[in-house]
């Protein structure tokens, strides 16, 4: 994320205050230790205020935990992903209730995820409050589900496009317009500073869901591995996932037949982990490898 003066000083001081936290246990310096978890509460509460998300907040603490001869300069972001939201009408034959369609395309990939705005009953003209069902994958009811596409389907997370984006009165007016039949093409390009929810979430969840279908449609590749963990990169904290075995032999399975760059590694890493499924122990950067020419590249 691009962080501007206040947000910046606010995590340097973090950053600073749990370094000297650490510092302070270990030498056994009570008063510097109470005084350094005043300062850290103190600064997560002022992050909180000034909208910086939790996981650049835990990012800055593990890195003063995990880097002890650098400082807050010497971290290095998370590369911010050109995302873009589109809503625009609808093309082809649509369903009664169904008003705009939102396309929404992944900045890594170029992939697009459509996503239907809905009316609450056309046939009565009541339009709003223009529903839009979104993946929740880290919801699915495992137990009382015996597909990944049938527990998406039942854990669609039931949202509003006024949710999604700020309240715009010209939007609104010209889906009527094309509910109406006034008008048959309309495009709006969504800036990021109009959106309320997070294209980054909706992109990961919308790209995860995608993932656990073609997993167990033995469709899944190992671009779809690299890429996914490219979108989720080392921003792990705000993902609470937690699948099953099966989706860990469709990981390897997928990897094991395929040869993996030293490029690749990092993002295959984020893309394991970021599922809480234990990292594969033993993967090839050959093609075809011989079992002793074998790497342990995901765990060193």
């Amino acid at each position: 994320m691009r962080l501007n003066k206040e947000q910046e000083s606010i995590l340097k001081s973090l950053h600073f205050w749990r370094r000297n936290q650490l510092v302070a246990k270990k030498d056994n310096d009570v008063d510097e230790i109470k005084k350094s978890d005043s300062a850290i509460k103190y600064n997560f509460e002022k992050a909180d205020r000034n909208s910086i998300p939790f996981r650049v907040q835990n990012n800055v603490i593990r890195h003063a935990e995990d880097n002890g001869n650098e400082d807050f300069n010497d971290m290095k972001f998370e590369k911010e992903h050109n995302h873009t939201m589109q809503i625009k009408n609808i093309e082809g034959i649509r369903d009664v209730d169904e008003l705009a369609t939102i396309v929404i395309t992944n900045g890594v990939n170029g992939k697009e995820h459509e996503l239907s705005v809905w009316a609450s009953d056309a046939e009565n003209n009541e339009l709003a409050p223009y529903y839009v069902y979104m993946n929740m994958p880290g919801e699915l009811d495992f137990e009382n589900n015996d597909t990944y596409q049938n527990a998406l389907s039942n854990s669609l997370f039931d949202g509003q496009l006024f949710d999604i984006i700020e309240q715009d009165d010209e939007i609104e007016t010209v889906i009527g317009d094309y509910h109406d039949g006034v008008c048959t093409e309309f495009s709006f390009d969504i800036p990021n500073e109009k959106l309320t929810m997070s294209l980054q979430e909706i992109i990961i969840d919308e790209e995860l869901a995608d993932i656990l279908i073609k997993s167990e449609c033995d469709l899944l590749e190992k671009s779809d591995l690299v890429d996914f963990g490219k979108l989720v990169g080392n921003d792990l904290q705000d993902h609470d996932f937690s699948f099953d075995e099966g989706l860990k032999k469709s990981f390897d399975n997928t990897l094991a037949n395929n040869g993996i760059a030293k490029e690749e590694i990092p993002h295959l890493k984020a893309s394991y982990k970021s599922l809480n499924i234990k990292i594969a122990d033993d993967f090839s950067t050959n093609k075809k490898p011989l079992k002793q020419e074998k790497e342990q590249v995901l765990e060193r």
